[in-house]
């Protein structure tokens, strides 16, 4: 798993993938998303962090939280497609914040970014 500390506070753009280390789908994305992608993702294990699935309400494995100083652009799964997560980054990347997130957004920064 990467570092949480990795996360720096100079990259308002934040990339989280939730995952569990006994996910094969996890395990899978993981060895497909290029190691050059930016903002580079942070895996976020549940089994390194077991109460965050339940704060966070993960349904589904991997969940991608997209956040940036504002709030979370992004919460919710997709396909495990190589090719699904540089989009999406860009994409959400030009909205505002989606304001029911707003409290899943103080819980990230709370318990994963400090």
């Amino acid at each position: 798993m990467d570092s949480l500390k990795d996360i720096s506070s100079d990259q308002s753009l934040k990339v989280l993938i939730v995952c569990a280390s006994w996910c094969g789908v996890c395990s899978n994305y993981k060895n497909m998303i290029s190691s050059d992608l930016e903002p580079k993702p942070i895996w976020v294990d549940v089994d390194d962090f077991e109460a965050i699935a339940d704060d966070l309400s993960v349904e589904t494995f991997p969940t991608i939280v997209i956040l940036d100083d504002s709030g979370v652009l992004f919460f919710g799964s997709i396909d495990a497609k190589q090719d699904a997560l540089p989009p999406l980054i860009s994409a959400v990347s030009k909205h505002p914040p989606i304001l029911q997130y707003r409290k899943l957004g103080e819980l990230v920064r709370e318990r994963l970014i400090k």
